[in-house]
């Protein structure tokens, strides 16, 4: 394309094209330049800095503080920080926007970062017409609403895959947004007060939620961070409610605020309603999320409270084969020798996966483990193979285990007796099943 006013030049694609953010930050006010006056040197000033605005103002024929406007715009909004652009631009636009950035500009205005997604797809499959699934966005937003659409769009994907929007999800999404809604207006701040061992629990859950939320909003994860914000953590309020039975009345209001802000990026529209309607006087899109309160994030609770749930999984599965006909559970926890091996096996394997061979060299040349012979190379496989994302200590696991004993008889409505391997009676031999963080499991046959 020939330059209109001077033929002799000729503009290349992709040289206009890739510099033009910093023509944003004075579109506003160059319409007020003359056409003459938009020489060289007056770029030279507003993006380089050269020269004085009152030599300029002679020689152009500008008003000095015109000039001086102008070049602060441009200080002001420059470098650019983000841009956001498809990955099929990544070989051509985008990286003749990092050349022409840093050919012309000093190196304090170079671009920050890129954000870069694929195309996006409807039901897993291209748009298109012929194909039923080309949506303009005036008839997504009829169809589902704006907050869904949002909603949904977050949920497609990460990083340079192409995004998913997927219409049956969004189709559901709007009962789930509706039922937060009313659970948030009904919740905030009710509940008994004084805080208990499973209200901390769930207050460590919160703010470990939010330390992830940031990281992956920082790295504009946002399927990531809407996956641990809303998915995650309402199943974790779903726990909470059953394992408490009423809310800690702080901790709802707590909870329920900082839930809502962090779904306000993807839905704002709902999440300002929620915000209204439980007291607050700001608008939620300019208040201010907190930071994660470190000293509540208790790992060992949040530990502890996982293996419970991994342990009723357990249990509900042998439970299903009895059919009904169950008695006393016996849960045993294991050796202290095993105990022992776990750590000699987890600093054998510290640099990585290793062999089993070699492994087992190196356990064996403890003599505690050495005494308990045959036994020993089973448990090094099943270490090895079933490795514990837990980390707690055999007193721990024992002290949650007993703790909960009470909890699970009424989940179970039967007996929990709970042992050491070893130092109980173990007529069916389960007990040398048990690995440390996975009891072993006996229930008697019932009648």
């Amino acid at each position: 394309t020939r330059l209109p006013w001077d033929e002799k030049w000729i503009i290349e694609s992709l040289s206009d094209s890739t510099l033009y953010m910093a023509y944003y930050t004075i579109a506003h006010l160059i319409q007020n330049v003359p056409v003459g006056a938009l020489r060289p040197a007056l770029f030279d000033h507003v993006f380089l800095g050269e020269g004085s605005p009152a030599d300029l103002a002679d020689d152009l024929s500008v008003p000095a503080d015109l000039l001086e406007r102008m070049r602060a715009e441009f200080t002001h909004w420059y470098p650019m920080d983000l841009r956001i652009s498809g990955k099929d631009l990544i070989q051509n636009h985008l990286s003749f926007c990092i050349f022409n950035h840093t050919a012309i500009l000093p190196r304090e205005y170079w671009p920050r970062a890129f954000g870069l997604n694929g195309w996006i797809l409807v039901g897993g499959t291209k748009m298109s017409k012929s194909a039923g699934n080309f949506y303009t966005l005036r008839e997504a937003i009829e169809r589902w609403g704006a907050d869904v659409i949002r909603f949904t769009l977050a949920n497609g994907g990460d990083g340079l895959d192409d995004p998913n929007f997927d219409p049956d999800f969004a189709g559901s999404a709007g009962d789930h947004l509706d039922a937060w809604l009313e659970f948030a207006t009904a919740h905030h701040g009710r509940g008994v007060e004084g805080w208990r061992p499973v209200d901390r629990w769930f207050r460590s859950v919160l703010h470990a939620t939010l330390s992830d939320y940031i990281r992956h909003m920082d790295l504009m994860e946002f399927r990531a961070a809407l996956k641990r914000a809303f998915f995650d953590l309402q199943r974790d309020l779903r726990w909470y409610l059953r394992r408490c039975g009423e809310p800690n009345r702080d901790l709802m209001a707590e909870f329920v605020d900082i839930e809502t802000q962090m779904l306000s990026p993807f839905v704002p529209h709902l999440c300002e309603e929620i915000w209204s309607r439980t007291g607050h006087e700001d608008f939620i899109s300019t208040s201010r999320l907190p930071e994660p309160d470190t000293g509540a994030i208790d790992r060992t609770a949040m530990d502890a409270e996982a293996l419970l749930v991994d342990l009723m999984g357990d249990l509900r599965e042998i439970l299903s084969f009895l059919k009904g006909k169950a008695g006393t559970i016996h849960l045993y926890t294991a050796a202290p020798w095993k105990w022992r091996l776990l750590d000699l096996v987890r600093r054998a394997t510290d640099e990585g996966p290793a062999r089993f061979q070699d492994v087992m060299r190196a356990v064996m040349g403890d003599p505690e483990i050495r005494r308990m012979g045959k036994a020993v190379p089973r448990v090094v496989q099943r270490l090895l193979a079933e490795r514990s994302p837990y980390a707690l200590t055999a007193g721990e696991e024992r002290a949650k285990l007993e703790t909960e004993a009470a909890f699970l008889e009424s989940e179970f409505g039967l007996p929990v007796r709970v042992w050491v391997e070893g130092e109980a009676e173990d007529p069916m031999g389960k007990a040398r099943n048990a690995l440390p963080l996975k009891p072993a499991i006996y229930v008697e046959p019932g009648s």
